[in-house]
């Protein structure tokens, strides 16, 4: 019984952590963008040729 116990409790902690890192990702992703990737890169080509 201990060990089923144990079992479930490293199931909900690893669970709970993996929520976590997942709840980040789709945080840290709503920062990019398409449209932002473009201007970003269109500002490194103007400052190559001196715009």
């Amino acid at each position: 019984l201990a060990d089923k116990l144990s079992m479930i409790a490293i199931h909900n902690t690893e669970y709970k952590e993996l929520e976590e890192v997942r709840k980040r990702g789709i945080e840290r992703a709503r920062k990019f963008s398409w449209q932002k990737m473009a201007r970003e890169t269109l500002k490194v080509y103007e400052s190559c040729v001196g715009l």
